[in-house]
């Protein structure tokens, strides 16, 4: 098996990174508490972004 490391489209990975920041920031409102939004943030965005970019980059080939 080998790894192989490839550039793709990462739109849509990046299109829902955005989308989950946004409804999180407008739920949140203006008078937010920061540490209430990072929270959410590192609980919500960055699994979605790490999972678009495991996927997206790295793919198996197998030979034989």
């Amino acid at each position: 098996m080998i790894i192989i490391l490839r550039q793709t489209d990462l739109t849509d990975t990046i299109r829902r990174l955005y989308s989950q920041f946004n409804n999180i920031m407008s739920v949140l409102g203006k008078g937010y508490h920061e540490m209430n939004a990072v929270h959410l943030i590192k609980t919500y965005c960055l699994p979605t972004l790490t999972y678009g970019l495991e996927n997206s980059v790295l793919t198996e080939k197998n030979q034989g």
